[in-house]
């Protein structure tokens, strides 16, 4: 008789005390032991091409300190939507202009989670995930069940998701191969993912897209990597 031992689908992932460290190089962990691990996103944006859409907007600019001002207004935008989510998803109130870009973006958040409830359950927001074998480390937005009854009946038949929080225009390439890493991250802790899915934030709806993991593309990029960035950071 085959028989397995139901796993406890709310239990959260495994804990990591990592350290960020924001370099020139790119981003890195380090943990208690001294080790570093070069962040899944600084892994991605090594080895894997941006685009043609991407240079194209790039040469309309004069300068590239303008670039660099654009992309940074633009990162903290989107650093002001992920935190403002991961209040609601917590159960946190929070006030919030829902005329201005921000606060519509903010209210795609809400409107997909009202349109998921209670099929949608939250089990962790932002959390640390580590890959000691292939060596990167990095911060994923949202983990749930997805049940497949809204009253969640057959509980046993609900799927963990990884959820990417996105304020882009679509859903990329980069986007796939991140939550990629986070998947197989996780489950090299022994944590098991059934699904991985990217969830855009526009100022004017949402887009949730369920995405094919594989694992021979997270092995690929991770592999390419040593010949264009570095594994630790120079610290002088």
């Amino acid at each position: 008789e085959r028989i397995k031992m139901k796993k406890d689908l709310r239990q959260k992932p495994p804990r990591f005390e990592l350290n960020k460290i924001d370099t020139e190089q790119g981003r890195f962990y380090m943990d208690p032991e001294g080790n570093f691990y070069p962040s899944v996103t600084s892994k991605i944006d090594r080895v894997l091409a941006k685009g043609e859409g991407y240079y194209r907007w790039l040469t309309s600019f004069d300068s590239y300190e303008k670039v660099k001002n654009i992309t940074s207004n633009k990162a903290k935008k989107g650093t002001s939507v992920h935190e403002e989510c991961e209040k609601l998803a917590n159960g946190e109130e929070i006030e919030v202009d829902t005329d201005s870009k921000i606060g519509k973006r903010i209210k795609n958040f809400v409107n997909f989670y009202k349109e998921h409830n209670p099929k949608f359950e939250v089990i962790d927001t932002e959390f640390t995930v580590l890959n000691k074998k292939l060596g990167y480390a990095g911060r994923a937005d949202l983990l749930g069940l997805m049940h497949p009854n809204p009253d969640k009946s057959g509980d046993e038949e609900a799927q963990r998701f990884i959820i990417d929080l996105k304020t882009s225009k679509d859903v990329y390439p980069s986007h796939k191969l991140q939550l990629g890493f986070y998947k197989a991250g996780l489950e090299e802790n022994g944590y098991e993912i059934d699904g991985i899915g990217v969830l855009v934030l526009g100022v004017d709806n949402y887009k949730f897209k369920k995405i094919e993991y594989n694992y021979d593309y997270v092995e690929a990029a991770n592999k390419l990597y040593p010949l264009v960035g570095p594994e630790e950071p120079d610290m002088e």
